[in-house]
């Protein structure tokens, strides 16, 4: 990798009275060696991901965190059914004990 970056944003729940909770968004972009594009035909210049998350408080044990993310140019643009982008859903579970 050449380099990369990321940058996002948390807003916490205070705004709408769940002040343990947040939302939040991220955007970043993966800029490959030239080596490596040559090496896998790595057509695209980045790949680039957006993601957004709310993660909430159930008790005080557990947070869960709903997770949606696109992802720009998978693989360089070369993902292995066609698509410039691709679409990725989640659900992440912190147990604190």
């Amino acid at each position: 990798m050449e380099h990369a970056y990321s940058l996002g944003l948390q807003l916490k729940g205070n705004f709408w009275k769940r002040d343990k909770d947040v939302l939040a968004l991220a955007f970043g972009q993966i800029f490959p060696s030239t080596d490596y594009k040559k090496a896998n035909n790595f057509k695209a210049k980045s790949e680039d991901h957006l993601e957004i998350y709310y993660s909430f408080k159930v008790n005080d044990y557990l947070m869960i965190s709903p997770d949606f993310q696109v992802i720009w140019d998978p693989y360089g643009g070369d993902a292995a059914n066609g698509d410039r982008a691709i679409l990725v859903g989640g659900v992440r579970a912190q147990l604190d004990f």
